[in-house]
């Protein structure tokens, strides 16, 4: 029986077929000969909040508008769909035509209002009058009008032609024809020497120069990079111009690279700065699409972009994501431009990568006008832009000194499945690297030449680096002897203090050796371990070199250097035969096909691990996810009394999913507490405990461990088994959580905090509880630090010994609740007093289950920092 009811549903201009349907009206099947004059009076009665004081049209089921005068005479049985809809659309004083680049895809940048009897003359003075900053974003460009063809419009026909002959749609298309790729054209014929110069920022002091460029060869397989005219500063600006679509990659020509934890309200701040002077920004929540790999979508990025922004903060470098970044970035020879939140330089893990680099403070002095933040975010990236133009100028001379021996240029052509039309890329500026022998995977999209210059060996015999301390200088000496006599040359950093005391100019010379060698020997010591130095030399080795550990002395790995260089490919120099295997190993680091075969197996196991991370991050449930990890014996006074209390208050949050490694203790009390609260309160159990399959050593007395090895399933909640060992599976569960809550705990959990830390995620440590959570065994400094957006009381009660259980566990439960709602309900309004964040938390500690919430402010002085998570589903952040 058909229905009684039509569905009113709003429609745009583009596409007619779908809308959204925004009320019903009644009316039976024998009424719907009334005319749509009538029916208009039905519709403005029965929606008068939606389109009673607004015009409309109604259309007919095939998207035709009807004319207001035809209205009498249309019945509603003509114009109801076959869905039992109605369709209208906003009639505006004038219509809305849709603006478009054309591209692969088009790029929609804007509407204006005009009438279709306008001229396209016309039409370019109301895009002028209407979209301001877009007639900016073109000036950059040549560019013309199309008509319904294709067919570009000669500006001398502009006033011949009207909107209506050359829309579609209410869409008029534009075609744009950057200078640069006519400079490319040219800049390709032989012995041309073409001149051009590079705008400089309005905002920094003007330098008058025109660059004339050395004669380009077909070898040259760089880029150089106009800088983009400054000054555009309207809201509605929009850089779909700046950012080209060349075989299905956006670029971009700026990349700001950030803690997420740390930075992130920082780096929205500072790209909305960049982008009105004019520059198109990568920032990855904003510019990586849901289904985009992760990983390789940066990789792009940083290939494809011509300036390198890092935000320096406590943690940068000291997380997978940041490391991998600012490393590929340098290898690259991007230009790189840091933003300093530290007191001191360089940051104590980039310390070599940036022993030269000058940086900009992010406490630069504020231009004057407009709230604090304002300011400051201003000063900073007008000291950018300047920056940025000082050092493409000066790139660009050493080209004309050097005539391309070191630094080449060239304007690159896009692919060939690009679309003729497409715009050509962002033309982007890459200084040759220095550095030989790389050992890691390069992004795909890097040129084949490029590509091996940077993973092919030095001219000449092979250079092998060794890092030791003072105290092995006998030891290393003896091995360095034993690679001399088979004609290896070797270089000891035990010999930088014969050189220089200057700390900087050690980290210099070290980058130098370090870039040309084909392998770099570690001897781990206990002194090496503690040594600033030795530390700052494996951060800057790993991922970049081939790299063979050599265990002087019994050692206890600290977790970070367990993370960057494993635990199982040492050579011990306690056993018989090391020094043939020290040899052997040396002789397949530098072979060039077994360190091929290396990278692929450590690929193909990465591959495993980023398999098993997608599968848990589909299986777990849906839901905020905390992940309790600590001691399976209690040794302070409160934490068993606290675990309990902090399963019971986390149970009253609906959304919560309470983790577990399945061991008893910690784990165990929580997840039990949590459990019971939830039967008590009639809601699922909400408890999750990943297991690993098995392990070979008896864990049986700190979990349900069979004599096999094999583990059993936790007898409530859900238990889901991955890892083929318990640290395999402590390396998966910080990929796919982003929060953990320690207490307690040892060697085991501190090793868990690493893994947080390491993929960028937070860790709260109830330090009142005295091991691993109190600083205990080589645990990372940076989880005390207060995190974002958690209120200071909160953060000093989990240190507190005077605080009772309950308040501990309210405080734990604040500071999720925090970190929770700032990954996802956060919002930055920009308003005249201010940079203001609303947040609603749950209210932790009553004893209600149905919690009401808190609403908290935070002004300019006391901003947080938005904390956002990174995708993991497709990519687990492993190189």
């Amino acid at each position: 029986m058909d229905s009684p009811l039509i569905g009113i549903c709003l429609v745009g201009e583009v596409e007619s077929s779908t809308g959204n349907v925004i009320g019903v009206v009644y009316m039976h099947q024998s009424k719907r000969s009334k005319s749509l004059a009538e029916f208009r009076q039905d519709v403005n009665s029965a929606l008068p909040q939606a389109l009673g004081q607004k015009c409309y049209i109604f259309l007919t089921a095939s998207g035709w508008e009807i004319n207001e005068n035809l209205e009498a005479t249309v019945k509603v049985s003509d114009v109801v769909t076959d869905r039992g809809t109605v369709m209208v659309r906003i009639a505006y004083q004038r219509p809305r035509v849709g603006i478009v680049v054309e591209g692969n895809p088009d790029t929609p940048v804007g509407f204006v209002f005009c009438n279709v009897q306008t001229t396209v003359q016309e039409l370019w003075s109301d895009i002028k009058q209407q979209l301001p900053s877009l007639v900016g974003a073109l000036s950059a460009t040549s560019f013309c009008f199309l008509d319904r063809n294709g067919w570009p419009i000669a500006k001398e026909q502009q006033h011949l032609m009207t909107v209506l002959d050359i829309s579609t749609n209410y869409v008029v298309r534009i075609r744009c024809f950057r200078p640069e790729r006519r400079l490319s054209r040219q800049l390709r014929l032989p012995g041309s020497e073409p001149d051009f110069s590079l705008p400089v920022s309005t905002l920094a002091s003007p330098l008058p120069m025109a660059v004339s460029l050395a004669p380009i060869t077909e070898t040259m397989e760089q880029v150089v990079t106009p800088s983009v005219e400054q000054g555009m500063g309207s809201e509605l600006y929009t850089n779909s111009l700046k950012q080209s679509f060349v075989s299905g990659t956006y670029v971009y020509e700026i990349l700001i690279s950030y803690v997420h934890r740390e930075a992130a309200d920082y780096a929205l701040l500072l790209k909305d700065a960049l982008e009105k002077l004019g520059y198109s920004i990568f920032l990855d929540v904003e510019c990586i699409q849901g289904g985009i790999d992760w990983q390789d979508a940066l990789n792009d990025a940083i290939t494809n972009c011509s300036l390198f922004v890092p935000l320096i903060t406590m943690e940068y470098g000291d997380t997978l994501w940041t490391n991998r970044e600012v490393k590929m970035a340098d290898v690259l020879g991007k230009i790189i431009i840091p933003v300093n939140f530290l007191e001191s330089w360089p940051p104590k893990c980039l310390a070599i990568q940036f022993a030269t680099t000058q940086f900009i403070p992010w406490s630069v002095l504020a231009v004057e006008g407009g709230s604090e933040m304002g300011n400051r975010v201003a000063s900073v990236a007008a000291n950018i832009s300047q920056r940025y133009q000082l050092e493409k100028v000066a790139d660009i001379e050493e080209v004309r000194s050097q005539q391309g021996s070191q630094i080449a240029f060239v304007i690159e052509e896009p692919e060939p499945s690009a679309s003729p039309f497409s715009p050509p890329p962002v033309p982007r500026m890459k200084k040759k690297s220095s550095i030989k022998s790389y050992a890691s995977m390069l992004p795909k999209s890097l040129p084949a030449t490029y590509r091996k210059s940077i993973q092919e060996s030095r001219e000449g015999r092979p250079l092998v680096v060794f890092c030791c301390h003072a105290s092995q200088r006998d030891f290393t000496g003896g091995l360095a002897g034993e690679l001399e006599r088979k004609d290896y040359e070797v270089w000891c950093t035990y010999g930088l203090s014969d050189i220089t005391s200057d700390g900087e100019r050690q980290r210099e010379i070290f980058q130098q050796k370090a870039d040309e060698a084909g392998a770099v020997v570690f001897v781990l010591s206990e002194d090496f371990s503690n040594c600033t130095f030795c530390k700052e030399q494996v951060y800057y080795c790993e991922q970049r070199k081939r790299i063979i550990p050599v265990l002087y002395e019994p050692l206890q790995l600290p977790h970070w250097m367990a993370l960057l260089i494993g635990t199982n490919t040492f050579v011990n120099c306690r056993s018989s035969n090391y020094m043939v295997t020290f040899l052997e190993r040396v002789e397949s680091a530098l072979n060039p096909t077994k360190a091929e075969q290396d990278l692929k197996e450590s690929l193909r196991q990465k591959a495993q691990i980023a398999e098993m991370v997608t599968d848990l991050a589909h299986k777990l449930p849906k839901g905020k996810h905390v992940y309790i990890s600590g001691g399976t014996k209690f040794f302070s006074p409160n934490g068993e009394d606290i675990c309990k209390e902090l399963g019971k208050q986390l149970a009253r949050d609906p959304e919560v999913v309470l983790v577990t490694g399945g061991f008893y203790g910690v784990g165990e009390t929580t997840a039990r507490s949590f459990h019971d609260e939830r039967i008590r309160t009639n809601r699922p159990s909400g408890v999750c405990h990943v297991i690993a399959m098995r392990d070979d050593e008896d864990k049986s007395h700190q979990t349900r461990q069979n004599p096999d090895g094999t583990f059993l399933a936790v007898p409530y909640g859900e238990t889901l088994f991955y890892g083929g060992s318990v640290r395999q599976r402590e390396q998966l569960t910080p990929i796919v959580l982003d929060l953990c809550v320690l207490i307690e705990g040892g060697p085991g959990a501190a090793f868990e905090a690493q893994q947080f830390v390491w993929n960028g995620n937070c860790v709260v440590p109830v330090k009142v509880t005295g091991g691993a959570a109190g600083g205990s065994f080589n645990v990372p400094e940076t989880i005390f630090n207060k995190p974002p957006n958690v209120a200071e009381s909160d953060w000093t009660v989990l240190g507190d010994s005077k605080a009772s259980p309950v308040d501990v566990a309210t405080s734990v439960c604040r500071i999720v609740a925090a970190m929770k709602c700032s990954a996802v309900n956060l919002q930055t309004v920009k308003q005249k007093g201010g940079f203001k964040r609303s947040e609603t938390l749950p209210d932790y500690g009553t004893e209600s289950p149905s919690m009401q919430p808190i609403k908290r402010t935070y002004s300019d002085s006391n901003s947080p920092k938005l904390s956002s998570s990174r995708q993991k589903v497709k990519s687990t952040g492993l190189k």
